[in-house]
């Protein structure tokens, strides 16, 4: 499976040339599933950065998109349509809720075999589940993290949203202790970065700013 894990989905267009390189489509011959699952759980009042990604994805012409939370319905139902798509875009949102529900319904094992030729667009949560740690950081004390494992499709972490004014408590000494005491490599990136997984091969898209920190 190829992955294309983001903070906030497809924000530039040099994110955007590596996803259309990625499906080796013509936007207009991809079908797509926007799976919104993880936003169920999230306390966030105001939920237009999840509307703001459909208008991306809308804008670039992607010839179908389609919106399966595989949490809501029998699988009968939203099994076939994930089967019909050739990318998943997975929504940012609550990273414990997401993970919950992929397991309840088996989704992180299709993601391994019956959906391994498809393209995976993680946002946020989406990203973040993927990996072998996942931390939640609260904004007033930074210091009461909670931690939860990934499924560890990749053998990192990842905390999106890094150098973003509204998530100050990301400092670059907190995610070094992370990689430190959690023993795993972290990806940083912020809104304008991306990380991308082919094979064995991993590399950083970015127009913004990055950083990999390890033990």
């Amino acid at each position: 499976m190829k992955l294309l894990l983001t903070s906030t989905g497809i924000t530039n267009e040099t994110i955007k040339a590596k996803f259309l390189e990625m499906v080796n489509k013509q936007p207009a011959d991809i079908s797509l599933a926007y799976i919104p699952t993880a936003l169920n759980a999230s306390s966030s009042p105001d939920k237009r950065w999840a509307i703001e990604n459909i208008i991306r994805l809308n804008n670039m012409g992607i010839g179908n998109i389609d919106i399966v939370d595989f949490s809501a319905i029998p699988k009968d139902m939203w099994l076939p349509r994930l089967q019909r798509a050739d990318v998943l875009f997975v929504e940012g949102g609550t990273p414990s809720h997401l993970i919950l529900e992929m397991k309840k319904a088996g989704v992180d094992q299709l993601l391994l075999d019956d959906f391994k030729d498809k393209v995976y667009v993680g946002c946020s949560a989406g990203s973040m589940v993927l990996g072998k740690i996942v931390i939640k950081s609260p904004k007033d004390t930074p210091a009461n993290h909670t931690v939860e494992y990934g499924f560890g499709i990749v053998d990192f972490s990842i905390r999106p949203h890094f150098f973003r004014a509204d998530r100050e408590q990301l400092s670059e000494d907190l995610i070094a202790g992370f990689a430190h005491e959690y023993n795993s490599v972290f990806y940083a990136i912020d809104d304008n970065s991306a990380i991308a997984v082919e094979g064995d091969n991993v590399s950083i898209i970015s127009e913004g700013k990055w950083k990999k920190f390890e033990r």
